[in-house]
């Protein structure tokens, strides 16, 4: 009596006549264990569809709900910039594009994103909207076929030839990174195209065939296409994506992938704060003389120092690149709001924890003193 990998139970079903070495078992029984195995598979079955932020590679931000850096991001022609949590946009020559929030595209989702190629944009190279995963999250990849889910739309003047969005999950056996331009010995366990209709909201499902080397420790899901833009075009050649899921396929046999999981907000965001935090709040997008809530503050001890360690609020994935905003003013600087004067800053090496900044220049003692910072440890 077992599970088999697709979830069904089989029992053990006796005899009802009499015979050398036969178990014995009335019809009675063999209908009840019929019933129990039934019941049984169903339940399995259930328990394996049964939905999990495991179920989901890119759960920190494959719903596209955390938007850390901003909720409208400029990205200007020829440049590489990451927008919503863990993804990134590129451009070429003559593609300035906005990837700003918008409405979920399905009922259960807050917020998709949308990248926008801007008005007057006629480059023609290949844009990019991609997630890369470092190797710790692409573990229970290995050595199995994988699911791609998702939905999008189509700007009502997406320009790309015949409507064609391209996708693929790239995997690799070198170190960390985007994928640039390929990666160490990569393939594609997941390659193909989807020919969208202007204005219309499409669901893609594809089970991959390839099975996902054992030697890979880098990845990227990568979404691409190439506009055709007219002179003067843009007035929406956009695509927006949604409730992005990679899955391992849970079985050999036949095997649908399983509807959307909703990772809690919460949960995202932290997944999220291992790549980017900031101490500025949620809702506050970095920049010099943006806000003083969520500062760093000190009170100084003396006339010449003060400082203040900065914990992350989840251990980076890496030792971040710090970024230094003054709450009041145009520069990089401690603002010292009693005396109304910006101080140099210092810091500690940074770390995956946190790291120390310090001004050997503070007026006097007493002052009340601020400093914004963002730590951005991005593959």
């Amino acid at each position: 009596m077992s599970f088999n990998t697709s979830g069904t139970y089989t029992n053990i079903a006796g005899a009802t006549t009499a015979a050398a070495g036969a178990v014995i078992q009335s019809a009675t029984w063999n209908a009840i264990f019929t019933d129990l195995a039934t019941a049984l598979t169903q339940t399995m079955s259930q328990l394996i569809a049964t939905q999990s932020t495991q179920n989901n590679i890119c759960f920190g931000n494959g719903g596209l709900e955390v938007w850390q850096r901003g909720t409208s991001i400029a990205v200007a022609a020829s440049t590489t910039a990451y927008t919503a949590d863990r993804w990134y946009a590129t451009t070429n020559a003559n593609q300035a594009c906005v990837i700003a929030q918008a409405t979920g595209l399905v009922s259960q989702s807050q917020f998709a994103a949308k990248f926008q190629l801007n008005a007057g944009q006629t480059g023609t190279g290949v844009l990019v909207f991609a997630y890369p995963l470092d190797t710790s999250s692409i573990i229970p990849m290995l050595g199995k076929k994988m699911a791609l889910s998702f939905q999008v739309k189509a700007g009502t003047n997406f320009s790309a030839a015949n409507g064609t969005l391209s996708y693929a999950l790239y995997v690799g056996t070198g170190a960390v990174a985007k994928r640039g331009a390929g990666y160490t010995s990569e393939t594609t366990p997941i390659s193909s195209t989807v020919n969208l209709v202007a204005g219309a909201v499409t669901a893609v499902s594809n089970i991959g065939t390839v099975t996902t080397a054992t030697t890979s420790t880098q990845a990227e899901l990568r979404f691409f296409w190439t506009p055709a833009p007219g002179a003067g075009a843009g007035a929406d050649d956009s695509i927006t994506i949604d409730n992005v899921q990679l899955q391992v396929q849970q079985t050999t046999t036949t095997w649908t992938a399983t509807n959307f999981d909703y990772c809690p907000l919460s949960i995202c965001l932290l997944d999220c704060m291992r790549y980017y935090t900031k101490t500025f709040e949620y809702a506050t997008t970095p920049a010099q003389a943006a806000a003083i809530p969520g500062a760093i503050t000190v009170i100084s001890s003396a006339a010449a120092r003060c400082g203040m360690y900065w914990r992350f609020a989840q251990e980076m994935r890496t030792s971040p690149v710090i970024t230094t905003y003054n709450p009041q003013g145009a520069n990089a600087n401690w603002q010292d709001i009693t005396g109304a004067v910006t101080l140099a800053v210092s810091s500690t090496a940074t770390s995956t924890r946190g790291i120390f900044f310090y001004s050997a220049t503070a007026g006097a003692a007493d002052r009340l003193i601020y400093i914004q910072a963002q730590a951005d440890a991005s593959i």
